[in-house]
C-alpha cells in the first residue's frame, strides 16, 4: 500500500521500508516531519526581532558616554539574553562598558522591549587618534536579527 506524502516532505524518505511493528516507517517519518515543521515555524513566528543603536554616534571629548540600546520588535515573552560581539580599532584601552551585561550578552527582562549598556571613555594621554567601536548582534535562540544588526561609534581622542 502506497501512502501519499505531505507537500514538502523530503523525497528521500519515500522509499523507507516497513519497520518491525509492521507500520510504514515513511508514515512515521512524515508525521514527525510535519510536527517538527509546525513547531519550528510556530516558534519562529513568535520570536521577536532585535536591533541595536548607539547614541551619540560620535564622541568628540573623551570622558563622555555613549549608550548602546538593544530593542525588540515586541515585548519579551520571557527574559531574552541577546548576544553581541564588540570590536574596536585601534584597541580597547580607552573605554569600558557599564550596564546589565555579561560575557557579550545583554538581558532584556520579560515584558520589556529594550535594554541598554553604556560605553564610558577615558581621557587618553597619548597621540590623537580616531577610534572606531562596532557592536554586532549575534543570532540567538529566542530572537531573530532585525535591522540594524550593528551600531558604530567614533571616538575622537583629541588633546
Amino acid at each position: 500500500m502506497k501512502l501519499p506524502l505531505p507537500q514538502r516532505f523530503p523525497p528521500e524518505l519515500a522509499t523507507l521500508p516497513k519497520n518491525h511493528f509492521g507500520q510504514h516507517a515513511r508514515l512515521r517519518a512524515a508525521l514527525l516531519f510535519m510536527v517538527f515543521a509546525a513547531v519550528t515555524s510556530s516558534a519562529l513566528a513568535k520570536s521577536p526581532l532585535v536591533s541595536v543603536s548607539v547614541f551619540p554616534t560620535t564622541i568628540t571629548n573623551e570622558g563622555q558616554d555613549a549608550t548602546f540600546t538593544f530593542t525588540l520588535s515586541s515585548p519579551a515573552p520571557r527574559k531574552i539574553s541577546v548576544a553581541f560581539v564588540l570590536t574596536a580599532t585601534p584597541g580597547f584601552d580607552d573605554f569600558v562598558l557599564v550596564g546589565n551585561f555579561n560575557s557579550g550578552r545583554v538581558v532584556i527582562p520579560a515584558g520589556q522591549t529594550s535594554a541598554s549598556i553604556t560605553l564610558h571613555t577615558f581621557v587618553a594621554d597619548f597621540n590623537p587618534t580616531i577610534d572606531t567601536v562596532v557592536l554586532n548582534l549575534v543570532n540567538g535562540q529566542r530572537y531573530h536579527l532585525g535591522a540594524p544588526d550593528h551600531a558604530q561609534l567614533h571616538i575622537h581622542n583629541l588633546p
